[in-house]
């Protein structure tokens, strides 16, 4: 798709990253988000990713598009016991999936985070909801797997509750 820039995030995105969120609020997506969030506590969430960014903690990519983001991708080096693995996450607006978007995303994101750690992780882990077939289906083809189920995990919007799916891949 043409017209997309992937790059990592600036403090001055705040604004851009609350209207995308709030965006994807407002659609009730696969989010395990429940409300919108506040100028002041999205700068305050941005700041804390840009800290962990900056220790080699975290990558963390945007997709910009008609001066909106549109989509983000995270990849979060866990701690300790668990510093062989890394959590995977990403969300693309409502008018922006089904193009191509969601690979670049990851693409960039995976690059990034190869060239960060090299040998020291091991695993990529995600969570999806068991409502999720598109995104199942898009986590499969980059080679995760499921794992494991965590039933009654998530609240859906109709109140009923639903597993949360575990997939891991070699990284």
């Amino acid at each position: 798709m043409t017209g997309i820039t992937i790059r990592e995030p600036e403090m001055n995105d705040a604004k851009l990253l609350l209207e995308y969120f709030n965006e994807l609020m407002e659609e009730r997506t696969y989010l395990v988000y429940d409300r919108k969030m506040t100028l002041r506590e999205e700068r305050k969430w941005l700041k804390e990713q840009l800290e962990k960014m900056k220790k080699g903690k975290l990558v963390f990519v945007v997709a910009e598009a008609d001066g909106r983001i549109v989509g983000t991708a995270r990849i979060e080096r866990k701690n300790g016991r668990e510093s062989h693995l890394a959590e995977f996450g990403i969300a693309v607006s409502k008018d922006y999936r089904s193009k191509g978007i969601g690979k670049m995303l990851w693409n960039a994101g995976y690059e990034r985070a190869k060239k960060l750690w090299g040998g020291k992780v091991r695993y990529l882990i995600l969570y999806v909801f068991e409502n999720n077939d598109i995104a199942q289906n898009f986590y499969r083809k980059l080679g995760f797997k499921e794992v494991a189920r965590v039933p009654n995990a998530i609240r859906w919007n109709d109140g009923s509750l639903i597993d949360d799916i575990v997939m891991m891949r070699e990284f």
